[in-house]
């Protein structure tokens, strides 16, 4: 596969959005988009921040914060649903002690929120021996159900697998659990960081990392439908590892970053990967828990949470 000349363009100096973590967003419309961070105090447990940008993430202000009291709160996600609200979940824990993954609803663009449900939780003696669940990941369905992947160590015989579980109301109720990485036949690898992005053709693309294999490496599989996956642990790409965040650009190819803080870009649904110019970020593998998202067709922000809230404006070469 052959990419067209030229390198991705990073020149701007990247924005700055203070102490924090996992910054994820949600676009609104053309020029407004959600985020929410992980923020950190010592006086309390860590809470989620949402913000929002009325000039397609140039600049951001203060909307929210939601707390769990006395639990830690972080691994944000937000979703917004066809009817235009919204639903955000994280992780929510006491260590230790207790683990859920509780779903809040906005119907105010994210002024105000209302718990929900919950996803799944931990409890009792797997708590005690701190087997979590983390890192959520909400996506809609071709029919416009709500579904969400997540990374669980509930499961005996596991040291950790990647679930599925889909609501049939708008994250009112979820359906039985689905596991949808594991190692076969149980073991020590942790699948887990999944995140989805639904193909041109209207398949799945899932990617998420392998921890016991290298330093995290990136794995994928491909669902027809966003609920029918392949068995096993997937097909691995070479060259990233840990935290993958992939993305389908408008003109229908797919853009990679993980925390080796590079690029890669495929015109064939996955199975060639090519990097893309110079690197996101000005460092090597770094525990930087990156996310991607076109704002413009050949535009995209890149957000990295290393200590500092980071957000880069790429510009992409051409076919």
């Amino acid at each position: 596969m052959t990419l067209a000349s030229g390198k991705a363009s990073t020149a701007a100096p990247p924005l700055e959005l203070g102490r924090g973590a996992w910054g994820r967003l949600e676009r609104l419309d053309d020029q407004r988009w959600l985020m929410v961070v992980t923020r950190f105090s010592t006086q309390e447990p860590s809470r989620l921040e949402v913000l929002l940008s009325t000039n397609a993430c140039r600049a951001w202000q203060h909307v929210t914060d939601l707390r769990e009291p006395g639990r830690k709160f972080d691994n944000g996600h937000l979703l917004r649903l066809p009817n235009g609200n919204l639903l955000l979940t994280g992780r929510s824990l006491v260590d230790g002690q207790s683990y859920h993954l509780p779903v809040y609803a906005s119907a105010q663009g994210g002024r105000a929120w209302q718990r929900l449900s919950n996803i799944d939780a931990i409890e009792g003696n797997a708590a005690a021996q701190k087997r979590g669940l983390w890192e959520p990941f909400l996506f809609l369905l071709p029919d416009g159900r709500v579904s969400v992947i997540y990374s669980s160590e509930k499961h005996e015989g596991y040291s950790q697998i990647l679930s599925q579980k889909t609501s049939q109301d708008g994250g009112h109720t979820w359906g039985a659990e689905r596991h949808i990485v594991e190692e076969p036949r149980g073991g020590k690898l942790r699948p887990g960081m999944g995140v989805v992005s639904r193909l041109a053709d209207g398949r799945y693309f899932l990617v998420y990392e392998v921890v016991g294999l290298g330093r995290g490496l990136v794995h994928y599989k491909i669902s027809p439908d966003g609920e029918q996956w392949p068995g096993g642990l997937g097909t691995p790409i070479e060259g990233h590892e840990a935290a993958p965040y992939v993305i389908t650009l408008s003109d229908g190819r797919l853009l990679l970053t993980s925390c080796q803080n590079t690029l890669s870009i495929s015109e064939d649904t996955g199975r060639t990967w090519q990097r893309v110019g110079r690197e996101t970020w000005p460092v090597s593998f770094r525990y930087t828990w990156p996310a991607l998202y076109e704002i413009a067709p050949g535009e995209v922000l890149a957000v990295r949470s290393e200590g500092m809230i980071r957000l880069r404006w790429i510009t992409l070469p051409t076919r």
